[in-house]
């Protein structure tokens, strides 16, 4: 019989939307079913205590300093479920979401699993929108995606990647370490229902760039740690195009999609030129307005 599926939640200063992410994970759940543990790290607001009024269900393990690869070693080291999934604190994602995605990491058809991603851009610009136009049908998204907020290893899988270094992209390093084969994106339970989680992007086309800039920072970390190689610039925009031509993105979503990338591109230029390209960035529009959209 498999045992529980542990989860762990790394926080930082996430009072705004630790109780959405943990209400959602903890929905309908039976004794054994799921173990929870929060991390807050470095936090000087109220994250842990509202952690801590979800009862015996949530594990807390607070530690003083600010730091996610910390908080997540920690929480590795408590979690006793034959399969460990990385929840970021402001994304909602479901227990039968996990558990359809913990299915392959059981039956070792896959290293690392994730359901499938949900951009819910209600309350985003109309810059933004168009931006996940394109985005949400790269490679990137569309061939074994893990991370963006959720993902899954098998207790092989976290021998094998070993404790998380002092980096800024954790899902990156994940993504990195194990091969498009070893990777699943679950979509759907055996009942047949939705298998997904759901994050809100930035709120603005300047938040967006600022989250994009981090992005590029963690992949350029990866070429460094690892010698891995990123999807190149001139494939994702050849790629717009291509969806452009097909009439299945707007030519505005085109010119915010390459406008994105150069901006980015001179931005992260910009940084590594001051010594902030290690810097963690974090949206704080999308905490300010934590998404409603549930998973059905």
């Amino acid at each position: 019989m498999s045992g529980p599926i542990s989860v762990i939640v790394p926080a930082h200063n996430e009072e705004a939307v630790i109780s959405g992410c943990l209400e959602r994970l903890t929905r309908g759940a039976q004794p054994g079913d799921i173990e929870v543990i929060v991390v807050p790290n470095g936090c000087s607001d109220s994250t842990a205590q509202v952690a801590r009024k979800f009862g015996a269900g949530v594990q807390v393990v607070e530690l003083s300093k600010g730091s996610k690869p910390a908080a997540l070693n920690a929480g590795i080291a408590r979690a006793s479920g034959d399969v460990v999934f990385v929840v970021d604190a402001d994304v909602l994602v479901d227990l039968h979401s996990l558990r359809a995605a913990a299915a392959p990491l059981r039956s070792d058809e896959a290293s690392v699993a994730a359901p499938a991603l949900r951009v819910d851009c209600s309350t985003t610009s109309r810059a933004v929108s168009a931006y996940y136009a394109v985005w949400t049908r790269l490679p990137y998204v569309t061939e074994g995606l893990v991370g963006s907020g959720v993902y899954g290893l098998s207790r092989t899988a976290l021998r094998a990647l070993g404790p998380f270094p002092n980096i800024i992209g954790d899902d990156a390093l994940v993504r990195t370490s194990f091969p498009v084969e070893r990777r699943r994106t679950v979509s759907s339970t055996p009942e047949g229902r939705d298998a997904c989680f759901v994050v809100t992007p930035p709120a603005s086309l300047r938040d967006l760039l600022r989250i994009e800039v981090r992005r590029r920072a963690a992949d350029q970390e990866m070429r460094e740690l690892l010698g891995a190689s990123g999807t190149a610039p001139g494939r994702q925009l050849a790629l717009a195009m291509r969806l452009w031509r097909a009439k299945q993105i707007s030519t505005f979503s085109v010119i915010v999609f390459v406008f994105v990338k150069i901006a980015c591109r001179v931005l992260y230029a910009f940084s590594r030129l001051r010594g902030t390209n290690k810097r963690w960035r974090r949206d704080e529009s999308s905490r300010a307005r934590p998404s409603q959209r549930g998973v059905t």
